[in-house]
């Protein structure tokens, strides 16, 4: 690796820890983040600077706006605020609606793989769609802690997730790869110190910050990875993260059918209110 290799993975780890220490701050000052969400979406004259189509002006605020609802939701839900609006984003719809924006989200970009060639990452991301945990009854809202958003990712979705996303980053943006390298890996983090529930929260947070920023500045100087591109090792990264996805498959779905998914799946932390932690249960099942 040259100098100029070894500074981008430096940029690639500080970049993780920023992203990851505003996506804590929004998690723990959610009227905060509510105001900082709202004003970055008066950052739109800067867009048509940075981005060169409408496309790409739209895909900024597909991620900005249901960033915000989400906020808003998590306000709603933790503070049991009440009100024809609030009533609303209290409703089962918004788990709905969270899950079909991952599911579509996922689609898109496994469809534009699909259309670049690289066939076996796009047959991973078709895995993780049909490995969603379905919502309602593995998506909730914390009441007890932050107002999180929590969703019951066993640990091997998400890490699914983060090399199947950067395969697609790898292969299709390269000169976007780093900085969306460095977002994954903050929101993997959540996984890998076993809060796997939070991954949604890490993800949803730190795509925001990014999105933004592409809009605001582009991509930021001594972040450009278009020269790692591969497409040779974009496609054996893709074939790899399909075997795996097929694996996932199998073991998600032996959860599902012995009905183990309500223990492995979920966080004893974040069980669902009135209902026994996973522990609990196993512990009163031993008896």
């Amino acid at each position: 690796m040259t100098s100029k290799d070894w500074i981008l993975v430096g940029l690639i780890v500080l970049y993780a820890a920023a992203t990851l220490g505003l996506t804590e701050l929004f998690r723990r000052k959610m009227k905060a983040a509510a105001v900082i969400l709202i004003l970055s979406l008066f950052t739109f004259p800067l867009w048509a600077e940075h981005r060169d189509s409408w496309f790409e002006w739209a895909k900024i605020l597909s991620v900005l706006l249901p960033t915000a609802l989400l906020n808003f939701a998590r306000i709603a839900n933790f503070e049991d605020r009440k009100g024809k609006v609030w009533e609303l984003l209290k409703g089962p719809w918004l788990l709905w609606f969270f899950y079909g924006m991952l599911f579509v989200n996922i689609t898109e970009a496994a469809l534009r793989d699909w259309q670049l060639g690289f066939y076996g990452n796009a047959i991973a991301g078709f895995a993780l769609n049909a490995t969603i945990p379905f919502a309602p009854k593995f998506w909730r809202f914390d009441r007890r802690e932050r107002g999180d958003l929590i969703v019951d990712f066993p640990m091997g979705w998400c890490l699914l997730y983060t090399t199947w996303n950067a395969c697609f980053l790898f292969g299709s943006i390269p000169d976007e790869f780093a900085g969306g390298l460095a977002i994954l890996l903050a929101a993997e983090f959540y996984s890998l110190v076993r809060r796997s529930d939070l991954y949604i929260m890490g993800r949803v947070y730190t795509l925001a910050l990014f999105v933004l920023q592409l809009g605001c500045f582009d991509v930021l100087p001594g972040m450009d990875s278009s020269h790692w591109a591969n497409p040779v090792l974009a496609n054996y990264w893709g074939l790899a993260n399909a075997a795996l996805g097929f694996g996932y498959i199998l073991w998600y779905n032996w959860q599902m059918h012995t009905g183990r998914c309500d223990r492995v799946f979920r966080n004893p932390k974040t069980a669902p209110l009135g209902e026994p932690a996973p522990a609990t249960r196993q512990a009163a099942a031993k008896r």
